[in-house]
């Protein structure tokens, strides 16, 4: 290991360390399996309202959100509007339990809206692709069509 004593390589190494590990997380990013992203035509507001409508109309509850400005704001990180809300119904607990127990480490489903310059996006895994690995393909695969018909009606 080359230990770097001059004030100039000490920062070119800093810099192709930071640089390193932004394209890592970018490329983690565009990496996550399942991800869905799609862009709200309505404000942040108008979007989590519409959100909460149609997991309601679409057979299912908003079990919890919390607003993520809010809780980075408790540590002093400035962030624009974000909120994870978390999605299910019972009555899909009901196949996780008697299906693989350990699928409930899977649910609640999530979705995020984040406010991103000047757009207000909405980001979910597929539930096929979250529950799959539990053995749970079949509810995961039920679940993927409703998902999708959440967010696009929040996004219209």
């Amino acid at each position: 290991m080359k230990i770097i004593t001059s004030t100039r390589g000490r920062l070119t190494a800093l810099l192709t360390l930071l640089l390193a590990v932004g394209l890592s997380v970018g490329s983690a990013y565009a990496r996550a399996p399942g991800l869905v992203e799609v862009t709200s035509h309505n404000s942040f507001g108008a979007t989590v309202v519409k959100l909460e409508s149609a997991v309601s109309q679409n057979g299912l509850i908003v079990l919890k959100k919390f607003n993520l400005q809010t809780m980075l704001n408790m540590v002093g990180v400035h962030a624009p509007k974000g909120m994870t809300f978390e999605i299910f119904h019972p009555k899909y607990g009901k196949n996780v339990y008697g299906n693989n127990s350990i699928g409930f480490l899977a649910v609640p489903l999530r979705v995020l809206v984040l406010q991103r310059g000047g757009a207000v996006k909405l980001y979910y895994q597929k539930p096929s692709t979250v529950l799959d690995p539990f053995g749970l393909s079949g509810l995961g695969n039920q679940l993927d069509p409703v998902f999708h018909r959440i967010v696009d009606e929040a996004a219209k």
